[in-house]
């Protein structure tokens, strides 16, 4: 994510990609009820040094 976004009941789970996360984020990002998990590539969700998750 290179912007700002909110995933409100969302469910992100089992995908698979040759690299990456399941989600990168470079900026803000808010989880409501939410699940990320089981991804195959990398970490569920990464988050660079000025990423701002909540």
């Amino acid at each position: 994510l290179a912007g700002m976004a909110t995933l409100t009941g969302c469910t992100l789970s089992a995908n698979s990609a040759d690299y990456g996360f399941g989600i990168e984020n470079h900026r803000k990002m808010t989880l409501n009820n939410s699940i990320v998990a089981n991804s195959s590539a990398g970490r569920d969700v990464f988050n660079d040094e000025f990423a701002d998750t909540s």
